[in-house]
C-alpha cells in the first residue's frame, strides 16, 4: 500500500531494447506493510458499498445530488491521519462490535456546516462560520450519521457480522486518541460532493482492529478453497464408482389393460394374451426407467435382447440411404444381422393356424411357452375357447 514516501520515476529497458517507465516508491523498514494485496481489494469493495449506501441515504436526505466515489485506501501511522486535520472539524468515534478498539468518520468543518444547513432547510451553498458545532447542530448530523454509519453492517458482510455505533463526537482532533500516535491504522478518503461543493471525508480503523476481520476473511476464502477441492474429490469418486454400481435391467412388452371383472375371473392356469405386434420393439428399463428399445432374439439357449439405435439416429441414416424410415424399419434390418434366423424360437415370430387372433400379434400359447415375462397373469382358463 503506498505510504508518505516520495514516489520517483524511473526508466528500465525490456528484453526487446524498449525502455519504460516504472514508478518506485521508497520502503520504509520501520513501518512495514501488514496489510496483503488481497485484503486491500476486500478492503476496497467494503469501501466501495459503503459509499454507494452512503450517497444514497445523503442524496435522499438532503434532497439533492451527493456523489461519494472511494478515492484512496493508505495505511499511515495515526499521527499521520490526525495531524494535518484543523481545528475545528467534526469527528465521530465509532465501535465496530465484536471488533476491538474504536474508529474515526471524520467530516471537515465546512461539509458538515453545509449538512446541517440543508437539513434545517436552507439552500446550501453559502459561507460557513468558522466554530465548533453547537450541541443542536451535533444533534442532528448524529441523527443521520447513525442512519450512514449502520450501512457498514451491509459493506463488511464479506468479511464478519459488525453493528456499528457512534459512542462520542469531538471537534479537537487532539481529544481524538483512539491508538497511539505511532501505531499503523487504514484509512479511506472518500471524494463527497454536495450541490455544488466538494470535500473529503474520510474513514480510519486502527490495524489491529481490523485484524479480526481479515483473518476471519482470510479463513473463510481457505475454507471456500477447500469445499471446492473436497466437492471436485467427492465427484471423481463418484464417477469412479458409478460405473461399478449395480443397476436393474429389464426388457418388457406392452403393458396390457383388463376390466375389474377380468381380474376378479382369474384362475391358475389361465392365459393372458399380450397382443404384442410382432415386429413390434420391447422395452428396456434401468432402474424402472425406460431408456432403451429392443428386439428380442437368442444367444445360445437363454433368451436374449438387442439393444436398437436411438430412433433419430437410425431415421437420419435410413433417410440418407434412402431405406424406410421407422422404428419397424429398425427392426427389419437391424435384425438379420445381429442374430441370425436360426437363432430365434420359431414359435416366437411364427402365427399358427386356428383362431388364435389376428396375425399382427403375438399367439397366447407363444407368450405362456417361451416369452412371458414374470409379472404376466393369465386371463383364459385352458378349457375355453380364444376370442
Amino acid at each position: 500500500m503506498p505510504g508518505t514516501a516520495d514516489v520517483s520515476t524511473v526508466i528500465e529497458v525490456d528484453r526487446t531494447g524498449t525502455p519504460r517507465e516504472r514508478k518506485v516508491a521508497p520502503y520504509d523498514f520501520r513501518r512495514p506493510n501488514k496489510v496483503s494485496r488481497d485484503h486491500v481489494r476486500a478492503l476496497q469493495l467494503v469501501h466501495e458499498t459503503f459509499a454507494r449506501q452512503f450517497s444514497t441515504i445523503l442524496s435522499s436526505t438532503l434532497r439533492t445530488l451527493a456523489p461519494i466515489q472511494v478515492t484512496s485506501i493508505e495505511q499511515r501511522t495515526y499521527d499521520e491521519y490526525i495531524s494535518p486535520m484543523s481545528n475545528p472539524t467534526y469527528l465521530a468515534i465509532l465501535e465496530v462490535e465484536p471488533l476491538p478498539g474504536q474508529g474515526i468518520f471524520h467530516l471537515p468543518l465546512t461539509a458538515a456546516m453545509e449538512i446541517v444547513e440543508r437539513l434545517l432547510g436552507g439552500p446550501g451553498g453559502g459561507e460557513h462560520p468558522q466554530r465548533p458545532l453547537t450541541e443542536i447542530e451535533i444533534g442532528l448530523l448524529r441523527g443521520l450519521l447513525d442512519r450512514i454509519l449502520r450501512e457498514l453492517t451491509y459493506a463488511f458482510e464479506s468479511f464478519m457480522d459488525v453493528e456499528t455505533r457512534i459512542t462520542s463526537q469531538e471537534s479537537n482532533p487532539q481529544f481524538a486518541q483512539v491508538v497511539g500516535p505511532s501505531d499503523m491504522v487504514v484509512v479511506a478518503t472518500y471524494a463527497m460532493g454536495i450541490g455544488e461543493g466538494s470535500w473529503e471525508a474520510t474513514l480510519c480503523f486502527p490495524f489491529q482492529m481490523l485484524q479480526p476481520a481479515l483473518e476471519a476473511f482470510t479463513e473463510s476464502k481457505k475454507s471456500a478453497a477447500s469445499d471446492v477441492a473436497e466437492r471436485q474429490r467427492h465427484q471423481s469418486l463418484l464417477h469412479d464408482h458409478l460405473h461399478d454400481a449395480p443397476v436393474d435391467v429389464a426388457v418388457h412388452f406392452n403393458t396390457v389393460r383388463l376390466s375389474g371383472s377380468e381380474i376378479v375371473g382369474l384362475r391358475t392356469g389361465d392365459i393372458l394374451p399380450l397382443r404384442h405386434r410382432v415386429d413390434a420393439p420391447l422395452t428396456i428399463a434401468v432402474g424402472g426407467v425406460p431408456c432403451f428399445s429392443a428386439t428380442p432374439g437368442k444367444q445360445g439357449r437363454r433368451l436374449a435382447a438387442m439393444v436398437l439405435p436411438a430412433t433419430e439416429d437410425l431415421a437420419a441414416e435410413q433417410a440418407a440411404a434412402g431405406q424406410p424410415v421407422g422404428i419397424e424399419a429398425a427392426v427389419g434390418t437391424a435384425l438379420p444381422s445381429a442374430f441370425p434366423a436360426s437363432t430365434f424360437p420359431a414359435a416366437a415370430f411364427e402365427v399358427p393356424p386356428g383362431p388364435a387372433g389376428p396375425a399382427d400379434t403375438v399367439p397366447n400359447h407363444t407368450m405362456a411357452n417361451h416369452a412371458v415375462p414374470t409379472h404376466a397373469v393369465p386371463t383364459h382358463h385352458e378349457d375355453q375357447t380364444d376370442e
